[in-house]
């Protein structure tokens, strides 16, 4: 059985979170070493139809869906015939809690709060959202600047806790932020 690794990076919109998951999963796959993606479910329920009218029942299944993929994720990294693994998660059911107000409904609905939803993650490393001259939306992300930021307050609220957070302060170029996301990782992969 595979050591396993369970690390999440979150932060507020563009903050650079799926692009640094994608480097990532390339530097840190070698031969002893197994890596697996799981990828932002918000962008799966989107794609299955769910309207964002009502933020509770959206996140709802937003939550659920991730936990299914992780559930997944980690059989197939437990399995895997190499000596460790190491999962990237875009985002986490932690997540979801800060974009609903009435989160004990949305622990209900999933069957876990925020604490027990941290138990997740071996380490949340939450990247700081990136200047206002290098953001941008596209189609699934919705939120202006001004809310991406509201966004990375309420993702604090609920990550504040956890006992491996790290925060990740914007850089002037990802290449930087990167090497700063980089770097935390192998202090958590050195640090078990």
């Amino acid at each position: 059985m595979a050591k396993v690794f369970r690390i999440a990076l979150t932060g507020a919109p563009c903050s650079g979170k799926t692009s640094a998951i994608e480097r990532l999963a390339a530097d840190f796959y070698n031969e002893s070493r197994d890596v697996f993606i799981c990828t932002e479910a918000a962008y799966e329920v989107i794609a299955e139809g769910c309207s964002r009218d009502d933020y509770l029942v959206f996140e709802t299944e937003v939550a659920k869906k991730q936990i299914q993929n992780e559930d997944e994720l980690l059989k197939r990294a437990y399995n895997s015939e190499k000596q460790e693994t190491v999962i990237f998660y875009d985002r986490t059911v932690t997540d979801c809690f800060s974009y609903v107000d009435d989160r004990d409904a949305l622990a209900k609905s999933i069957g876990m709060g925020i604490v027990d939803s941290w138990s997740r993650y071996d380490a949340i490393i939450m990247l700081e959202a990136v200047e206002r001259s290098g953001y941008f939306c596209t189609s699934s992300r919705i939120e202006n600047y001004e809310t991406a930021l509201a966004c990375q307050d309420k993702l604090l609220d609920v990550m504040v806790g956890h006992p491996h957070l790290r925060y990740v302060k914007s850089n002037d170029s990802f290449d930087k932020k990167y090497a700063s996301v980089k770097a935390e990782i192998d202090s958590v992969l050195s640090g078990y």
